[in-house]
């Protein structure tokens, strides 16, 4: 539309249409912000449905190649996650989501840990945020409990964590602010962490993730973890551990 206006009450897209129209019809009212957009583009943000915010440091200071994403996690990933503190995730997370919005990113969903400095990010910067607290069995990382560090969290403290982050941030800020269950993946959760994580979505009503084989190595691991339910994305849908995680691919998207 040339010529084109958007009228906006707080997170909401109240009217489209021409600028003469709806600057004669909303224009005039008490502390309206008028902004002159002439000769650009005004469009909707871009959406990224998944990624780990923080994690926008890590990488470019290798002196080889990465060969896949199980010698991401064990050379990049795990090392980094354990300097990690309140403050330095709150930080990181804010730069993520600057370079995000450089790039016209407005909406995220970020899974990430220590949930309570992500949510301060995430809820400052102004993007709309599905928060997906990240946990994970297979290997020890620092997080944090109500601000306090600690070494690692074990399953019930995980959930534990990812609940309280629930019930203190879902729907925060006229909804601009999700909270969303990530077990890290199929190969490095166990069964009763996936079965678990998705009953705590399931009774929250909120977004479930989980990386199921986003590359040929971590289909390889995911399979061999998996083998004696059919491998992780087995042909028959009544078998494996898809099935065995009560549907873990029942993503809902970011709204």
């Amino acid at each position: 539309m040339e010529d084109g206006a958007l009228y906006i009450e707080g997170p909401i897209t109240k009217a489209i249409g021409p600028s003469k129209e709806l600057e004669a019809q909303y224009g005039q009212q008490p502390d309206v912000d008028i902004v002159d957009a002439r000769n650009k583009i005004v469009m909707p943000g871009l959406v990224d449905a998944h990624n780990h915010v923080g994690e926008a440091h890590m990488f470019g200071w290798l002196q080889t190649p990465l060969t896949g994403i199980v010698d991401t996690a064990i050379r990049v990933l795990w090392p980094a996650y354990n300097w990690f503190t309140e403050e330095s995730v709150y930080d990181l997370t804010v730069l993520g989501i600057l370079n995000g919005l450089k790039h016209g990113t407005t909406t995220v969903a970020n899974a990430f840990t220590f949930p309570d400095a992500v949510y301060r990010a995430s809820l400052e910067s102004g993007v709309r945020t599905a928060i997906h607290v990240q946990t994970i069995n297979s290997v020890k990382l620092a997080d944090a409990r109500h601000g306090q560090l600690v070494p690692y969290l074990s399953e019930n403290e995980y959930l534990a964590l990812t609940e309280e982050a629930i019930q203190n941030y879902h729907n925060i800020a006229d909804g601009r602010i999700r909270i969303g269950v990530h077990p890290s993946a199929t190969y490095n959760c166990t069964q009763s962490m996936l079965a678990r994580g998705m009953a705590l979505a399931e009774k929250y009503d909120v977004q479930f993730c989980t990386h199921v084989a986003e590359a040929p190595d971590e289909k390889t691991r995911a399979d061999a973890t998996w083998a004696d339910e059919g491998g992780a994305n087995p042909a028959s849908a009544e078998s494996g551990a898809v099935d065995a995680a009560h549907a873990l691919l029942s993503w809902s998207g970011v709204e």
